[in-house]
């Protein structure tokens, strides 16, 4: 399970099950999180 590392999105405050949007940018994937909309390089989600 991925957690958004946004310390202020809702997910961290109300049980909802972490959702995010895969994106490829030229040589990195990102991961957009369905609740606070901040877009994240997959390193940073994945280090959480």
């Amino acid at each position: 399970v991925l957690v958004c590392p946004n310390s202020n999105c809702i997910s961290h405050a109300e049980p909802v099950s972490s959702s995010f949007a895969v994106r490829k940018r030229a040589n990195d994937i990102a991961l957009k999180c369905k609740y606070c909309e901040k877009e994240f390089s997959h390193n940073v989600v994945l280090a959480n």
